[in-house]
């Protein structure tokens, strides 16, 4: 495309039944700022990239990056898979992995602003599970719904003891300072306003109007963003709290 892409990615850890299932969703505008900016290079066809080849680059990329990381020493190696810290298994596995085909799914573009919008909702808020997917709990197990999708979304039931789900649960709590959300090329976040603004000129759109909003309190936000209401009374669902005073957290005085 001679220019510059852009994309936004999204890290996504866990499966239906949350265990370890890490994949991208991901959004890739169509098209590409010119090298001398003067020009929105629009991608020729209906997709940016043929499935086919792009799941093969991945790959490719993929694997050397792995057989990188082993050479330099970055990788760990537990439990099942302790056999592979031998080079000779590891150089297998890689062989091995170079004949799969790999699945990298394609969505047709989005037309507006707001499918897009929602498509991203579900990946910026949701977590590992949510309350209305637990069926029961006692002191030791819990139950809960999923599906499976290999068998045409069916809704079934899995019980876990309460150890095993928060082993589960934990897996998908990120590192301290790893992102979740990533934004590369003219998406990125210290030039995006910039380049975004190019773009629309470059394209004859009208230029967004910002609206400064005041600032909004969590309960206010989270109204916003999911609907919910967190000043509203759980029993009788009608009456409000109402916010009186700040307590502040106790700290111990020192000695004399």
């Amino acid at each position: 495309l001679d220019g510059k892409m852009g994309m936004t990615s999204f890290l996504h850890t866990w499966g239906q039944q949350i265990n370890h299932h890490i994949h991208l969703h991901c959004i890739v505008p169509g098209g590409a700022i010119s090298t001398d900016k003067k020009q929105w290079n629009r991608a020729k066809s209906t997709y940016l990239f043929p499935v086919r080849a792009m799941s093969r680059v991945f790959r490719g990329s993929f694997v050397s990056q792995l057989r990188s990381a082993y050479k330099e020493q970055k990788l760990g190696f537990h439990g099942q898979s302790k056999a592979y810290e031998e080079k000779a298994a590891f150089d297998q596995l890689l062989n091995v992995l170079m004949k799969k085909e790999w699945v990298v799914y394609c969505k047709p573009p989005l037309p507006t602003g707001k499918p897009v919008l929602n498509y991203l909702s579900q990946y910026t808020f949701k977590i590992a599970i949510s309350n209305h997917r637990i069926v029961s709990m006692t002191q030791r197990q819990v139950t809960f719904r999923w599906k499976d999708y290999r068998q045409n979304n069916k809704v079934k039931t899995t019980t876990l003891d309460r150890c095993k789900l928060l082993r589960r649960y934990l897996l998908h709590v990120l590192p301290s300072g790893f992102m979740r959300i990533r934004h590369y090329g003219f998406l990125g976040s210290r030039y995006k306003q910039k380049n975004l603004d190019l773009i629309r000129r470059l394209l004859r759109a009208a230029p967004v109007i910002r609206k400064v909003k005041p600032a909004e309190n969590y309960i206010e936000q989270m109204r916003r963003v999911t609907g919910k209401e967190l000043d509203q009374c759980k029993a009788c669902k009608q009456g409000r709290m109402k916010f009186f005073t700040d307590i502040s957290r106790f700290r111990e005085l020192a000695p004399d």
